[in-house]
C-alpha cells in the first residue's frame, strides 16, 4: 500500500475512532483529554505505518509518543496541541521518514500542514462544535495530509543492505562533512 493510500485509510480509522475514543476515555479524564490522547496516538500510529520494520515502526512510534506527550505538556490547549503535532509529524516525515532537504520540500510540508489545519478548522466550525465535527476535521486534515506524497519528491530512507543503523548514519555523517569541506 502506498504512503498516499495509507494516510487516507489511518484518516478514515482516526476520523471514525475519534467519538468512540472521547466517549470511552472522557467520562474518566474527560473529553479534551481524551481528544489530546486520541490525537497523540494517531500522530504515533500514523509514522509508525509511513514506514518497514518492526523495529523501525517501534523506533518511530516511540519518538511520535515521546515528542507528542511533551508537545500535550507544553501546549496550552487542544487546538496548540494539534498545531503542535502537526509540526512533529511534519519534521519526522520530512526529516527521518522521507528526506526533502530542498526547500521545495519544505516549502511543500508547510503548505500540507497549513492546508491541514486550514481544513479542519474550517470543517469543524462549519459541522457546529462535536464530536461529529471534530471526526469529521480529522477526515479532512488527514485527505490534506496525504497530499504530501502527491506533490512531494521525497523517496523513502533506506537502509543499506549489511550495514546497521550506526554504520550507515556515521557513513552518511562523513560524506556530508566531506562535501561541506
Amino acid at each position: 500500500m502506498s504512503p498516499f493510500t495509507r494516510t487516507l485509510v489511518l484518516g478514515a480509522a482516526a476520523a471514525a475512532s475519534l467519538p468512540l475514543t472521547a466517549l470511552a476515555l472522557g467520562r474518566f479524564v474527560g473529553t479534551e483529554s481524551a481528544l489530546a490522547l486520541h490525537a497523540v496516538a494517531v500522530a504515533a500510529v500514523y509514522l509508525a505505518c509511513l514506514t518497514a520494520g518492526v523495529r523501525r515502526r517501534v523506533a518511530i512510534a516511540t519518538v511520535a509518543l515521546v515528542g507528542g506527550a511533551l508537545a500535550w505538556a507544553s501546549a496550552g490547549s487542544l487546538a496548540g496541541l494539534l498545531v503542535l503535532l502537526g509540526l512533529l509529524v511534519a519534521g519526522i516525515r520530512s526529516g527521518w521518514l522521507f528526506p526533502c532537504g530542498t526547500l521545495r520540500g519544505l516549502a511543500v510540508e508547510a503548505g500540507v500542514l497549513a492546508g491541514a489545519l486550514a481544513t479542519a478548522g474550517f470543517l469543524y466550525s462549519l459541522f457546529a462544535p462535536g464530536l461529529v465535527a471534530a471526526a469529521v476535521a480529522t477526515w479532512g486534515a488527514f485527505v490534506v495530509q496525504s497530499f504530501f506524497f502527491l506533490v512531494g519528491d521525497a523517496e523513502p530512507r533506506r537502509a543499506t543492505p549489511g550495514r546497521d543503523a550506526f554504520e550507515q548514519a556515521a557513513g552518511e555523517l562523513e560524506k556530508l562533512l566531506e562535501s561541506r569541506a
